[in-house]
């Protein structure tokens, strides 16, 4: 195990491989929350920590030098989801090696790592996270720790073929009560606003991303909504969502207010599209500046 820091993050949630056809070529990276958000938090100096299986077949090159658990794959394979096209250009996505894919228990790790953690982000794609599995870890996390979720695992159900369809999630309201925080996208389902009122009510903050719409927070019974920043290129909006909620997290952390936070997370969400993921390089001036300038739009 490496050295324990101070400024910890830790990543829950599953590493994967995507797979995708473009233009009849198949195009091989790395995919998943924990990877998505580990590059924003060590953009913004924090130590993020990765805990995800994954198998041999996965380039550790790709996680340009993140701290994992556990440090050496004990698995073949890796968790791969693909997108599959029919002949009218409709994409499907498609889960493979799911056996390969597990909430990895907290009493493997060390305990004074959990402990010291400044957050801990649960963010499953796979449907792979237990209320037993939430329990165990809020035993042993830290008081002042800052326990968030991105639940886009929850809401994944899976056909034989491996294809990939949403259903509600089942235990929220058992699991929610534990956590701080909660990232929903509005391609989570439907009735998301209620559903992010009632969950409210358990005492999390909830906030619904929406893209070029912005963002909505929900927080002590009201609803407060931020509006977007536009940006005149955009080279690749994958992983935007994750990198909102790392940066919503980073702010947040910071002083705890939910207003700058939110401000913070549109504008830094706004730069990533601009960038391919695994090349992102976002500084606090360039942030700063985008929300200056929105500021300023919003006098005139």
């Amino acid at each position: 195990m490496e050295t324990i820091k101070k400024n910890n993050i830790l990543l829950w949630g599953d590493l994967c491989i995507d797979r995708n056809n473009l233009q009849g070529k198949e195009v091989c990276g790395p995919g998943g929350s924990v990877y998505y958000s580990s590059k924003i938090f060590k953009n913004f100096n924090w130590n993020p920590f990765i805990i995800s299986p994954r198998g041999k077949d996965y380039d550790d090159a790709w996680l340009g030098g993140v701290s994992i658990f556990p440090k050496t794959p004990f698995l073949d394979r890796t968790l791969v989801y693909q997108n599959r096209y029919d002949s009218n250009g409709k994409r499907t996505l498609y889960s493979e090696n799911r056996d390969c894919a597990s909430f990895i228990n907290p009493s493997l790790l060390p305990p004074e790592l959990i402990n010291s953690a400044k957050a801990i982000v649960v963010c499953p794609i796979d449907n792979n996270v237990s209320l037993l599995n939430i329990k165990e870890l809020t035993k042993v996390m830290g008081k002042e720790t800052l326990l968030t979720c991105l639940p886009q695992g929850f809401f994944r159900r899976y056909e034989e073929d491996g294809k990939v369809y949403q259903d509600e999630w089942e235990n929220a309201e058992e699991i929610i009560p534990y956590l701080d925080l909660i990232f929903l996208s509005e391609e989570d389902g439907k009735d998301l606003d209620k559903k992010a009122e009632e969950w409210n009510r358990l005492g999390v903050i909830v906030v619904i991303t929406r893209a070029e719409k912005g963002c909505s927070v929900f927080k002590d019974g009201e609803r407060t909504d931020f509006a977007a920043f536009s940006v005149e290129k955009v080279i690749d909006p994958v992983g935007s969502g994750d990198v909102f909620s790392a940066a919503f997290i980073h702010s947040y952390l910071l002083d705890k207010d939910f207003k700058k936070a939110a401000i913070f997370a549109n504008a830094t969400a706004a730069l990533s599209l601009s960038f391919h993921v695994q090349e992102i390089k976002i500084d606090i001036k360039r942030i700063n500046n985008l929300i200056s300038k929105g500021q300023k739009k919003q006098l005139n």
